[in-house]
């Protein structure tokens, strides 16, 4: 199944400049679920994404939502 491919969003909003809960609101809008993987000597994590969280925070940086309000605060 290809994946879906989403417009990079605006490198102004930086995720270091985000406070804690809204790290953790955006994680949690856009991952599903994380398995660590562990196949011979293959180790990693397998990261299942929430395909409606990506439609979500990309329509908060669209020109009418809170996050371009954000971006336009900063710049």
């Amino acid at each position: 199944m290809p994946r879906p491919r989403y417009p990079p969003i605006s490198s102004s909003v930086r995720w270091d400049h985000l406070f804690p809960v809204e790290r953790h609101r955006i994680v949690n809008l856009m991952i599903e679920r994380i398995d660590l993987v562990h196949a011979g000597e293959l180790q990693g994590i397998k990261v299942k994404w929430r395909e409606l969280g990506w439609d979500t925070l990309i329509g908060e940086f669209a020109p009418a939502g809170i996050g371009a309000e954000l971006v336009e605060i900063e710049g």
